[in-house]
């Protein structure tokens, strides 16, 4: 599935003869023009080694794309809800866009945009009541923690303590270029 839908987005953007490689964010092997991570940052145990590790294996002149949820500044991690949130889905720390404009600093790269998706587009959100009677369900249940944290973010969504963000990064000498 993933295969397909990497060569359906080469295909509209002209780039038939490109080739996409989908492997593990954090076990790069050699250098690329880009690298596209949708919905993973948060996933990795160490988020600034991650972005460092991108920048090592990024061409110059290359690319990051990645489209991910950012909570908000007024959204504190110590939140019992957020806690289960991460916890749920494994996540290392809460992305927010201040410490992660701090990640990319220092990991090299800098911002060629920050687009807040959910601000053009509707985001489809199930109601809090729903919300809360599938996290019911779902722990009666015993489901993955995934499904948890999936309907704790609609929540969160709801709250609008969350955004989802598209942001194309490139490394400092070639954003200096």
């Amino acid at each position: 599935m993933q295969r397909a839908v990497a060569r359906q987005a080469l295909a509209r953007l002209h780039l038939s003869k490109s080739r996409a490689l989908l492997q593990s964010y954090d076990r790069l092997e050699r250098q690329y023009d880009a690298i596209v991570a949708i919905e993973s940052r948060g996933h990795s145990a160490n988020v600034a080694a991650t972005l460092h590790h991108w920048a090592n294996h990024l061409r110059p002149g290359g690319v990051v794309v990645i489209i991910d949820e950012l909570f908000r500044p007024e959204v504190l991690p110590a939140n019992p809800e957020i806690q289960q949130f991460m916890r749920s889905l494994h996540f290392s720390a809460l992305l927010q866009r201040a410490p992660i404009e701090a990640l990319l600093h220092a990991a090299g790269f800098s911002v060629l945009a920050w687009v807040v998706l959910s601000e053009r587009y509707h985001v489809h959100t199930r109601s809090d009541e729903e919300c809360d009677r599938l996290l019911h369900a779902y722990r009666v249940d015993g489901v993955h923690r995934g499904y948890i944290g999936g309907m704790l973010l609609e929540k969160f969504y709801n709250r609008g303590w969350a955004d989802y963000v598209l942001l194309v990064l490139t490394l400092h000498l070639a954003a200096s270029r």
